[in-house]
């Protein structure tokens, strides 16, 4: 605004002053936002890349896992194939186990 004294200054330079000032406040709000929105996407994409990282060390674990009891099957005196085909057939056992357990109403799930 032009003149500081509000009670002196015109019509045209009160309502160039409050478009200005509105401008101002347009233009902060959204370089706040925008910055808000980047923290949020930072944090999400950091959150995924753990989600994964663990995803992945527990599917290594499970194989592991599986050698383990089959090789253990294995030690006890079966076939090295009937070993790995029994523990196939448990984890895939369980797998689906859980899968069935899973909630058949998809529509709230966010």
């Amino acid at each position: 605004m032009a003149t500081n004294d509000v009670a002196k200054a015109s019509i045209p330079e009160l309502i160039s002053g409050l478009v200005g000032d509105a401008k101002d406040m347009a233009a902060g709000h959204a370089s706040r936002a925008r910055n808000e929105i980047k923290e949020e996407f930072n944090g999400l994409k950091n959150y995924l890349m753990m989600v994964l990282v663990s995803i992945g060390l527990g599917i290594m674990g499970a194989i592991l896992l599986s050698h383990a009891f089959a090789l253990g099957l294995a030690e006890l005196g079966l076939p090295l194939w009937a070993s790995y085909l029994i523990a196939a057939a448990i984890f895939v056992g369980i797998g689906v186990l859980l899968i069935k357990k899973m909630p058949g109403n998809k529509d709230h799930i966010d």
